[in-house]
């Protein structure tokens, strides 16, 4: 490839108790490896290069409200209803991303459910000094492959839902919540709430890039991680360049760091 995306990953993973259990001992997933295997769906399905810069933070994020012990009770309790506040982008940006000397494309930001929520499917525009770069929060309370469903999210919100090559693709193609064999509903029409339907056994034919199908879920083995991996070899080179900022017609600048790009 002629461009490479350069992220810097940032893995906010602070101790929780007096045990010393972070909260990458807990689950559902390890924010490295589940950066890999991001890494390696883009790689695989786009032919787009990722070099990445993980930074492992021992704390919270800026923005967190509570207490290590609150949040340690609250993950042993339950999973899906730990919110302490909300993500200080601005501070984020003060607190780790000084602006130096080599290129970064965008940030990923590993943290807490409550963190990233409140904005559309965790992806953020931030603008510092008139310059802005591309934000992806990641949920470490989600499994592997709901990082592979935020990545598809960020492909839909940064092109743009006005985007005819997007529309087209997704009408054909199905999208991150409706696969082809599923009931499409726009996510403007309540479809962004609805759908998760990776394994339904309804046959249908749908044309794909010019190939006909006759199919169920089977074709992407009734799977929501395979379906997000067929989805992503589909996808056309002029969206996904979009969605990293490669397209002329996507105007974005990038900011710089002295951090080298090193692929861990």
């Amino acid at each position: 490839m002629e461009t490479v995306l350069f992220v810097l990953v940032l893995i906010f993973n602070p101790v929780m108790n007096g045990e010393g259990v972070r909260v990458s001992d807990i689950g559902p997933l390890d924010p490295r490896e589940g950066t890999h295997q991001l890494v390696d769906l883009i790689e695989e399905t786009t032919g787009q290069e990722v070099h990445t810069i993980l930074i492992e933070v021992d704390g919270f994020p800026p923005g967190f409200t509570g207490t290590a012990e609150e949040y340690f009770e609250c993950r042993t309790a339950s999973w899906d209803a730990c919110f302490f506040g909300t993500l200080d982008q601005a501070a984020l940006l003060e607190d780790y991303f000084p602006v130096r000397e080599t290129s970064i494309d965008e940030i990923w930001v590993w943290t807490s459910q409550g963190m990233v929520d409140g904005n559309p499917e965790f992806q953020w525009i931030v603008e510092e000094d008139e310059e802005p770069i591309f934000m992806m929060g990641l949920n470490y309370q989600r499994h592997y492959d709901l990082a592979w469903h935020t990545f598809l999210h960020s492909v839909e919100d940064r092109i743009g839902w006005q985007d005819s090559r997007l529309l087209e693709f997704s009408e054909n193609c199905g999208n991150t919540h409706f696969p082809p064999n599923t009931e499409y509903i726009p996510y403007n029409e309540g479809g962004y709430n609805t759908g998760y339907d990776y394994n339904s056994e309804n046959v249908v034919t749908f044309v794909c890039n010019g190939i006909e199908y006759t199919t169920d879920a089977s074709l992407w083995n009734y799977s929501s991680a395979d379906f997000y991996r067929w989805w992503m070899n589909e996808l056309p080179e002029e969206i996904w360049r979009y969605r990293f900022g490669f397209d002329d017609s996507l105007i974005v600048k990038h900011m710089s760091t002295s951090l080298g790009a090193v692929k861990q």
